[in-house]
């Protein structure tokens, strides 16, 4: 058990490079179509924590912080910059400096009243200032709830934290408001999907695989993330369509699960995997001011298509350079400053 906690599993790099480049194309107007790779985050999210804290838990949030903060704190202050200076930079952003500390914490709010404890109609939008953002509210929830049962009992770290959520889900069925709407939402529930999924390799990693199911398995990664792409056109945004991206992102883990043990991963993408939390939150202003002032991605077009390329290789650029900078350079730094063995 101990050699499975010590693999580094590249294919999950490669699903995190997918997985962030359909959620650029859910952002281009006319293709609109990658939602469901927040879905595979978040069930890598509660595999990874699991994972990665099995041999040294020792300060996992502190971790976490690290990795995620520095560079989201960056995004949200220059949003925060941005709509002070041009209020109409971006269409129903207000800022002050309630929402600006609500943003920074990740605590969620309503945009139109700035409020996390107000009561929510039908036109509230709980959203942080970077508008990427609250996939992160909910991120950092989950690491905090996983840190506390890990100072709990390490050994039932996984039942614990799937406690926490589902009592969480039941007080948002009888509390309407934004800090609670956000933090129980059903979505909440791929992280232990994600969680017991690291169980189950665990379990399946004392199997042999043979080299023809690996590329088998890798072979099915990009049909499946199509199938969920052409899935989305067609059905309402709901908790059933989450469902089922909850349950493709399950098969997409365990198809890089099992490409890993045989077939060496595209390094191509392993590199993109590896710059997927700076891609993820650096493509949206990209993108959104390709498609205002530059390209039109209202329908596809020959003009949209040489901006959606565009805005992928600027995007990719920018989120190389942030990466290596911001995330691996200063987080190096971070870590050695505060963590008692750096990452």
């Amino acid at each position: 058990m101990e050699n499975f906690y010590k693999r580094k599993i590249e294919w999950f790099q490669v699903l995190r490079a997918l997985a962030a480049l359909f959620i650029v194309f859910e952002h281009v107007r006319f293709l609109k179509c990658g939602l469901f790779g927040v879905d595979i985050f978040f069930v890598l999210s509660g595999f990874i924590a699991v994972y990665s804290s099995e041999l040294n838990s020792s300060n996992f949030l502190l971790k976490r912080i690290i990795r995620i903060v520095p560079l989201y704190w960056i995004m949200t202050l220059a949003t925060f910059l941005t709509v002070l200076v041009f209020p109409g930079a971006f269409k129903e952003t207000v800022v002050n400096e309630s929402r600006l500390l609500y943003s920074l914490v990740f605590i969620p709010f309503d945009m139109n009243t700035g409020e996390a404890l107000s009561t929510i109609t039908s036109d509230s939008v709980i959203q942080p200032l970077m508008r990427v953002g609250w996939t992160l509210n909910m991120e950092m929830l989950f690491y905090v709830l996983f840190a506390i049962a890990l100072k709990i009992n390490k050994r039932l770290r996984v039942v614990i934290t799937s406690v926490f959520i589902v009592l969480l889900i039941i007080i948002g069925r009888f509390v309407a408001v934004p800090i609670i709407n956000l933090w129980s939402s059903p979505l909440m529930l791929e992280f232990c999907a994600g969680m017991a999924l690291c169980r189950l390799c665990v379990f399946l990693s004392k199997k042999h695989v043979s080299s023809v199911l690996s590329k088998l398995s890798a072979l099915l990664i990009l049909p499946v993330m199509i199938a969920l792409a052409l899935y989305y056109r067609d059905i309402q945004n709901d908790f059933s369509v989450h469902f089922v991206f909850a349950l493709g992102a399950v098969v997409l883990i365990l198809l890089a699960f099992f490409s890993e043990e045989n077939l060496k991963a595209p390094l191509a993408l392993v590199n993109v995997g590896n710059i997927s939390y700076s891609l993820y939150l650096m493509h949206y202003y990209i993108i959104l001011s390709l498609d205002r002032f530059l390209f039109d991605f209202t329908g596809p077009s020959v003009k949209a298509f040489v901006g959606l390329f565009l805005g992928i290789l600027v995007s990719l650029i920018i989120s190389w350079l942030t990466y290596s900078v911001i995330e691996k350079r200063f987080g190096l730094f971070l870590n050695k400053a505060f963590t008692k063995k750096a990452d």
